[in-house]
């Protein structure tokens, strides 16, 4: 859902077009991510707009 490409055999994939999706994984769920130190800055570093108040 995360890193490969849309695909019908992953109906979940189809959140990567959506503007404002979140995505919460704990540690051992992104285990097996490509990028996940990108994440991980991308979560350290959000624009205004995207932090909780």
């Amino acid at each position: 859902m995360i890193e490969g490409p849309l695909a019908a055999i992953c109906p979940g994939s189809a959140l990567q077009l959506h503007p404002r999706a979140t995505v919460i994984l704990d540690e051992n769920s992104a285990a097996g991510l490509c990028y996940a130190d990108h994440y991980r800055w991308i979560d350290q570093n959000k624009f205004d707009w995207q932090r909780h108040k």
